[in-house]
């Protein structure tokens, strides 16, 4: 996903996709948090 290439599109179509495009920010950022608390606490190995 890519945070980018979602607000773009919004900005110009919006109040409806406007109040979705938190979601396309807030997930990857979360999703990054996550793998570094997995790799911090060696529950992933680095490739």
């Amino acid at each position: 996903m890519n945070p980018a290439r979602s607000l773009g599109p919004a900005l110009f179509v919006g109040a409806t996709a406007l109040r979705q495009v938190w979601l396309f920010l807030l997930v990857p950022s979360l999703g990054g948090f996550l793998a570094g608390l997995l790799f911090r606490f060696k529950a992933l190995a680095a490739a």
